[in-house]
């Protein structure tokens, strides 16, 4: 605010230099209303970045500004992309820069096309190693692990998650040590190590929540809890963790799991324990089949 402010006593709306400024700026504030899940006040800002980047852009200013729209679309449709928002993503990698071949494979994630993904996680993950761009290796392998999370590839996971963790710290992202420790209790609960999965999965949604609340895939950590608790037989933690999971902020989960999770959450009066285990048990069954466990 103090930056945009300064700017605006010194406007000079004739001098290019004058808007390359104040472009820095509008798309800074875009990263933070995407992080503060601001969807209508990202959508408002980017509407008016478009005419100036328009007329005064590069190429890579343009990329970010179909990465602020492809943003909107995640946050409002709770990252359940379509169509329209691969194909945004398809032209923000056409720009040629780091963040436009990023979010080309953070799309296709949330489409569901799980191998197209990988592949451009992958080259990204290349093109920040030869650039240098720390912050968006981390991304790539990050959400790489998730990728292969989805198609219950645990090896893969096991061998990329040590470099993951690696560059989160490495850059300060309670948002990506939160994945990392999720991944690590998904990894336990896949070999049956209940009780560090257990203390992982705590440790993930404490991190979230002490720092990151804001973060929109606590899935990754919540469906782990979901499970043991499921397994123990605790219907409170079963159920605070489908309350958390329906909230508005989080990632949208498939509808047949969100139709299960809702009578998890509120079940007919008078229902039997071992009417609410079965029910409980095909979220999980549900869960492994959509990938999320």
């Amino acid at each position: 605010e103090t930056a945009e402010a300064k700017l605006v006593e010194a406007k000079d709306e004739a001098a290019q230099s004058w808007w390359k400024e104040w472009i820095a700026i509008q798309l800074q504030y875009c990263w933070v209303h995407y992080w503060r899940n601001e969807a209508d006040l990202l959508e408002e800002r980017r509407n008016r970045l478009l005419p100036v980047v328009e007329k005064w852009g590069t190429a890579e200013e343009r990329a970010s500004l179909f990465t602020a729209q492809i943003h909107v679309g995640l946050r409002k449709s709770r990252y359940c992309a379509n169509e329209q928002l691969v194909s945004l993503a398809r032209n923000a990698r056409e720009g040629g820069d780091l963040e436009g071949s990023f979010i080309l494979g953070f799309v296709l994630l949330w489409a569901r096309r799980f191998e197209p993904a990988i592949v451009a996680f992958n080259e990204t993950f290349q093109l920040a190693k030869r650039a240098g761009d720390v912050v968006i290796k981390t991304r790539a392998v990050t959400y790489l692990t998730v990728a292969q999370r989805f198609l219950h590839r645990d090896e893969e996971v096991a061998e990329q998650i040590g470099l993951a963790r690696e560059l989160a710290m490495h850059i300060g992202s309670v948002e990506y040590s939160g994945v990392v420790l999720a991944q690590e209790a998904w990894l336990a609960w896949r070999r049956g190590d209940d009780s560090l999965a257990g203390e992982k999965t705590a440790e993930a949604l404490r991190t979230w929540e002490d720092k990151a609340s804001h973060y929109p895939l606590q899935w990754l950590g919540l469906w782990i809890r979901f499970a043991l608790a499921s397994n123990a037989g605790t219907q409170a933690e079963v159920a605070a963790a489908a309350e958390a999971m329906l909230g508005t902020a989080q990632m949208r989960q498939p509808d047949p799991i969100e139709r299960q999770l809702r009578l998890v959450l509120d079940p007919r009066d008078g229902v039997p324990d071992e009417e609410l285990a079965e029910v409980n048990r095909v979220v999980v069954e549900l869960a492994k089949k959509y990938g999320l466990l």
